[in-house]
Formats: C-alpha cells, structure tokens, sequence
C-alpha cells in the first residue's frame, strides 16, 4: 500500500523551510534559531539522509538578510500632526475594499496637505475609514478631505497585534476617519481601468436584483468579495460557528471552482466519452478550472489571499499537467516559495500564514486520514463517506492552524461539525445558482433567468443563516476562550504534530514489517520528551515567577480609557476595569486586554472590578467574563446602559458569573495579607455627576498603602473622600479622571502622598489628558508622572512591602 503524504519531504523542502524560518529571525531571533534546530531533527527523523547542515544554515541566513534588507523603516509624524492641527489633505484612491456593517477602506497615495503656512506631500500612504458612507468611492478617485491626520500606531502592551508594522509593511503611516455625508469631504472621479469599470457595471446589476436581506448580502460578499451590506451580527454569528473563514475569498473559494471544472469535465466526458482518451478528468478539470479561477480573481478584486490562492492553484496545474507524484505538496511550497521570493515580508501576513498552514495540514494528515475511514456500502454509505471526507478536511487544516488561531485569536470554536453541513450545502447549491444567475446577467435576452437565479441563491443562503440562528439558541457552544502560546509551545506543538505524521507513514493496519529497520519499539520516546518539555517549561517558569513576584500594579495602554490590573504574591489576577471605545466595531477587550491577560497564561481572573459604568471603562468587560474564568465581577451598584447592558448581562448569564455590589469598606482578600480596599462611595451616596460614584480602590500589603485607583471622581468625590477621613496614602497614585483639570485637587495629591503618578489617557486624545495643569502641579510637588498614551504599559511591582516600588515600562513606545 502507498504510504502517506508524511514520506514525500525532500530535503529542498526542508531547505525552504529553513528560509522561512530565517524570515522570522530578526523579530523572533531565539525562537527562530530554536525551530531551525528542532527542523533539522524532524527532518532527520523523517529519514531525510541526504540532508546537509551546511545549505540548510545558509537557507536560515539568507531568510534572514532578506527580511532585515526588506523591513519597513518607521515614519515620524510631522509636528503639525502631534499637536492635532485641523488640515486639508488630497490623495488618490489606490486600493479600496468593503466591510461588514457598511464601512470602506480606502489607501490614499500621492497625499498632498494644505496648511496656513503652506503645503507639503506626505511620505507615506494614509489609510481611510469611511463609515455609513453616502456613495462609493473607486480606484482611481481623487479624495479632498479637512479634519484631522493621525499616525498609525500600536496599543503598546507586550504580546499585542502590532497594528503599525502590519500597515507600515504596506507603506501606510497615516490614519483618518469619516463618518457619513461630512461636509468637508469631496470626491473627484478618476479614470478607472476598463476592466474594474466593467466589474463595477456588474456589481450594480447585481446590487439591483439581490434580495435586501442577509441572505443577498453574504451572496454579494461570495461572488464579489463585496461585504458592505453584510451586518456586523451576522459576521459575529458565522465566527461563532466556525464558519467565518467562508466570507474571506481564498483558497476555499478557487477550490469550487476547481470542483466546477471537475464538474464540466464529467459532463463534457458524459457527452463526448472519448475526450478522455486524449484528455484524462483530472487534466481536463484543471484547463477548465483554471480559467474560471482567473474570473472569480477579476470579480473578487485580486485580494492578496485571492491572489496568492490564485497560483497555489496555478502551480498545482502545472505539477498535475506534469503528472507530478507529490502534488499538493510540492505545489504548496513551490507557491509559497514564489510568494516569499516576491515580498519577503508577507511571511509576517496572518492570511498567508493561515492558508499555507491549513494546506500543510491537509497535505501531511488528509491521506491517513481518508485512508482509515470505513466506507459503508450503498448510496448512504457514500453520503456518510462525503461528511466524513469533509470533516477530515476541516480537521487536518485545524490541525495545521491551531497554535496560529490561539495565538492570534485567544480562542477556538468547538463548531468545527458546522462545516460537514455548511460547506456541502455552499458548494452545490448556493454557488453554483449564484455563479449562473452572474454569468446571465449581463445578457438582455436571459437576464430574467439570471436575476431568479441569483434570488433563488440568496434564498439558499438566507435559508442556510437562519438555520444556524436556530443552532445558536439551542445548540451553538460558545467559542473557548484559551492560553495563547508562546514560541516554546508553538515548537512542541509542532514537534507532537511532526510526531503524529511519522507515525501515520505506515498505511493503517500494517505490522511490524512497516517498521525501519534499527528503530526500536518505542523511537518516539525522545521527541515526546522534548514536546513535553518544550510546552512545561514555559508554564514552570510562570510557577517559579508566581513563587518570587511579590506584587504587580500594570496599568494597560487601552487608547482613551483605563484598564488596570493587579497581580498578587501567588499569580492571582484582578481586573479593575476593561476600557472601551465609542465604535461599537472595536472591542478593547477582545483585541487588547484579553491578548495581554493571556500571554502565556490561562484565561483566569480572581475577580473583574468596575468602577464605574463609563464606556471607556465598561466597554471591554462583556468579552471577557464570556470568555474568561471570572471568579467574580464587583461594581458600584450602577450599570452600562442600552446594548453595552444587555452584552454584559448576556455574558455574566451564560457563564454563571457571580456579582456583587461593593461600598465603602468592602475588602477583597488576594492572599498574603495582600487585600483590595473599597474607600469609596459609601452605600447611599449621591451626586449630580455619575463619574464622583466611581469605586476607588486601595491596594494594600501587609498595612501599607501600594497603590490608589480612583476611576473618574472629580473634585466633589476627592472631598468626599478627604471628609471621610481614611488613610488615602499610596506609593503610586493612578490619576482620577485620566488627568483631567476637573479631577485637579492638591490635597488629594498630597493626601495621598504618592512617589510617582500614572495616568491612563490615549495618544493624541481630543481632550488632551492629562492636562497642562495637572502635569503642572504634580512637577511642582516633585511626583514623577507616566503616561499610557505616552509609554505603553505600565508596571510597577514590589517584591517586599517594605520595600520602594520598581517601575518599568515592558511595552514602551518609541
């Protein structure tokens, strides 16, 4: 029997991936020389003895000078941007994509600033958002807009998405934003290239017969890569089913279009049976294929992960046409070859990464896969097979995704079944009468056909959404919140998986005779040794940092809000507070406090305190009790209202969430005589303004005062607080109100008595926290203030209560 997929690497693979692990080298230098080393052993294990150290070391090095020659160089903004100056700016439209809930995105080139005192050309490109807008914009336009440029820049807290580097690497060092019909925006039509002028005539013949439901939305988004008209809801409700990855055109969508050749070439077989003696299907399938492939790339606008799909595809034609042996293998690193060659940043692009990991994974495990499924006799036997064959599908490509979707995500839906009903149903119905009814429209004399055919494929669709609304409220689980690993859990994950490949070589149900020669009964004992290692260690060394931390106050860098969270001697966490933004499309825990509780760790917390129900304070707490541990959520008694409300009790209902209102007085044990002192509001207390209610809260070690974390009180909450007459002291003082003048009080300050300040406000904020007289009066009194949007994170940690604080700054800005 031929052995799998596992047994086909060639030491050119092992060469390329030796490259690509150079690419990594100059962010990642350690893990990157860590993997090399643990490639060079599966590669050995794999039998590979014709592989030499000498070329796979200088694959590694030339990766990695590719990528350092190629690194994108930081933009500085000019001063006239840091100080928020109103200006009007032009550029030319050179690439334009749709969102989900309305929303375009749009890369400015060319972009020309007018200014009082003169004009200039800005080096980089801008990236523009346009919410709710009140026409489309295209390739090719001219934008005029006045308002506001902003760099682009990083929430600086370790472990987060480097939001900069992703758009520096497309030469984009800019940022502006409009929402609706603005008055100071003017668009001037451009020449567009004949070929878009042509998909955008028959887009609008589509958007003119699509049903205005979800339904001819999703369809819109398949057949043309087009999601405007798709509603945030649904997009959330496909992530949890684990569908969402069908809504990005990509290797998923070229391959139905493979089926589709599959499928002309049994037709044209079925009408002409001796076309195959000249033409094999599946030689057929491909030259009939690939010109539809080149379509959908022109309807789907020639996204990046389109395009790089686009010759995967192309290159396994080739090596198919070519009656290659290894496929799918060697078309995958041929093409990713290609690609890297090309741009050697787009190793850093999450979709490359993504797609090129699911195909390994299909590519390595899908053959002894299918190879150990039954195969039930009779027609039904054939449709369990099918499921089955999908499932498989959908699991060797997890397999190969899983630690890039932890890491990146922080999560993994447990609806991975979804697909064995969705994908099927995507594939011979709602496609196929899309795509017809498409390739009809634009012909006047069967246009009406083509117009119920794309309503009947909507209807599919719309049917298909509806049915996984029923499967959320009954059946759906939640996605799970997981650790997200770190580089030596990434390497033995890979190493368990190089370890299941090896041992899927010999075809299933074979003996001792499938075994090497000199391989011993049990060869994988080392390597298990070393994946057992290589995902301990990691966690040994929190233990061991838990055991000698003593305690830690970071303050997260959340843009305009505050999230702050308190570490104890034992590694126990408290959350106080979770940021927020005024867009709802954003959410701060997910995308910012979430990635940085669970670098490394496990999705726990002791306890989430809210101190007030401001949004830039409450607007991230649903995620995270839906999808975190919470022990507990303590508040002041008052709640976020309208949707950010019902999220939140949504989220504390599913999961069982205990809460508690906390006064004055309350204490919150944390162990070791560390505890977590409510000072204020005392129960009944009154005022006009909803920010003097905010909880404050002392950190306390063994009777002394670490740290004062006031929320939003102003100057009448402060004298309630001096009134009360309660030991306010503490080393750092977490400035009320973010630094605003109204929460200016000297004797607060000094009743606090604090050695340094720290002030969570983001960067370039319209309100310009922390105030001048603030900044003014603590550098009279000598206390030393930091500032989020100026730092990053901010940590400060004692190792003993008597001993002074340690202040750092582990994401620092630059």
């Amino acid at each position: 029997m031929q052995r799998s997929s596992v047994a086909a690497w060639l030491p050119w693979h092992v060469y390329l991936v030796a490259a690509v692990l150079g690419l990594f080298g100059p962010q990642y230098p350690f893990a990157a020389c860590a993997a090399l080393g643990l490639a060079w052993l599966c590669s050995r294990g794999l039998g590979l003895r014709r592989l030499r150290a000498l070329p796979m070391a200088l694959c590694f090095a030339a990766g990695w000078l590719a990528c350092a020659a190629t690194a994108p160089s930081i933009v500085d903004a000019p001063e006239w941007m840091l100080r928020r100056e109103k200006v009007e700016f032009s550029g030319r439209v050179g690439h334009v994509e749709s969102r989900p809930g309305r929303r375009l995105q749009a890369i400015l080139e060319d972009v020309g600033v007018r200014r009082k005192s003169g004009g200039e050309t800005l080096p980089a490109k801008v990236v523009w958002t346009w919410d709710a807008p009140s026409e489309r914009v295209r390739v090719g336009d001219v934008v005029h807009l006045t308002g506001r440029l902003k760099p682009v820049r990083n929430f600086y807290n370790p472990g987060a998405p480097d939001f900069e580097t992703y758009w520096l690497r497309q030469g984009v060092a800019y940022r502006a934003y409009v929402w609706g019909a603005d008055k100071g925006l003017r668009i001037e039509r451009g020449r567009e290239p004949w070929l878009l002028r042509l998909r955008d005539r028959l887009q609008t013949k589509l958007e003119a017969v699509l049903p205005d439901n979800q339904g001819g939305a999703v369809l819109q988004a398949l057949l043309m890569g087009d999601r405007f008209r798709v509603d945030l809801q649904t997009m959330d409700l496909l992530r949890k089913a684990g569908l969402a990855h069908t809504m990005a055109l990509s290797g998923l969508h070229l391959g139905y279009m493979a089926g589709l050749g599959l499928a002309l070439a049994f037709l044209a077989g079925r009408l002409r049976p001796g076309i195959h003696l000249k033409a094999p299907r599946p030689k057929l399938a491909v030259v009939l294929a690939l010109p539809l492939a080149l379509v959908y790339l022109w309807l789907g606008q020639a996204t990046p992960s389109l395009v790089r799909a686009a010759l995967m595809l192309t290159v396994l034609a080739v090596l198919l046409l070519r009656d290659s042996s290894r496929i799918l293998l060697d078309g995958l690193f041929i093409a990713v070859g290609l690609m890297l060659a090309a741009d050697p940043q787009a190793v850093f692009d999450l979709r490359l990464q993504l797609s090129a990991l699911a195909v390994l994974g299909v590519a390595v495990f899908l053959g002894p896969m299918l190879e150990r499924l039954p195969r039930p006799p009779g027609l039904w036997g054939k449709i369990l097979f099918a499921a089955c064959s999908i499932l498989a599908v959908s699991l060797a490509a997890n397999l190969g995704v899983l630690p890039v979707t932890a890491k990146t995500f922080g999560e993994v839906s447990p609806n991975l079944w979804l697909n064995a009903l969705w994908l099927p149903l995507l594939g011979t119905a709602a496609l196929p009468l899309g795509f017809a009814g498409l390739a009809l429209l634009p012909c006047p004399v069967v246009s009406g056909l083509g117009a119920r055919l794309l309503g009947a494929s909507a209807w599919v669709l719309q049917w298909m959404l509806d049915g996984l609304s029923w499967l959320d409220r009954f059946v759906l689980a939640e996605p799970a919140g997981v650790l997200r690993p770190q580089w030596p859990e990434i390497l033995g994950y890979a190493l368990a998986l190089a370890l299941l490949a090896a041992s899927l070589r010999r075809p299933a149900g074979s003996g001792a005779a499938g075994r090497r020669p000199g391989s011993g009964e049990r060869p994988w004992l080392p390597g298990a040794a070393l994946v057992l290692l290589l995902i301990a260690a990691p966690h040994a060394v929190q233990a061991y940092k838990a055991l000698h931390r003593g305690v830690e106050l970071e303050l997260l860098d959340v843009g305009q809000g505050q999230a702050a969270v308190i570490v104890g001697p034992m590694g126990t966490r408290v959350l106080v507070d979770a940021g927020g933004f005024y867009s709802d499309r954003f959410d701060s825990g997910e995308a910012v406090v979430g990635p940085r509780l669970t670098q490394g760790l496990p999705p726990v917390l002791q306890a989430a305190v809210l101190s007030h129900p401001d949004m830039d304070h409450s607007r991230g707490l649903p995620y995270l009790v839906d999808r975190f541990r919470v022990g507990c959520v303590l508040f002041n008694g008052d709640w976020p209202g309208g949707e950010d409300r019902l999220r939140l009790e949504r989220a504390l209902h599913r999961t069982g969430t205990p809460i508690q209102v906390v006064s004055a007085g309350c204490v919150l044990s944390l162990g070791d005589d560390l505890a977590l002192e409510a000072l204020h509001p005392v129960l009944g207390f009154k005022a006009k303004d909803d920010n003097d209610r905010s909880l404050v809260l002392r950190l306390v070690w063994k009777g002394r005062g670490l740290a004062l974390i006031p929320g939003d009180i102003g100057r009448h909450g402060e004298r309630e607080l001096l009134r009360s007459g309660r030991d306010l002291r503490a080393d750092v003082l977490v400035l009320p109100h973010h630094g605003s003048k109204g929460a200016l009080s000297r004797e607060f300050y000094q009743a606090v008595s604090p050695r340094l300040a720290l002030c969570s406000s983001g960067f370039l904020n319209q309100f310009g926290f922390p105030r001048p007289e603030v900044r003014k009066a603590l550098a009279e009194m000598n206390i030393p203030l930091y500032v989020t949007g100026e730092r990053g994170l901010l940590r400060c940690r004692w190792t003993d209560p008597d001993r002074e604080p340690i202040f750092e700054t582990p994401g620092t800005a630059p």
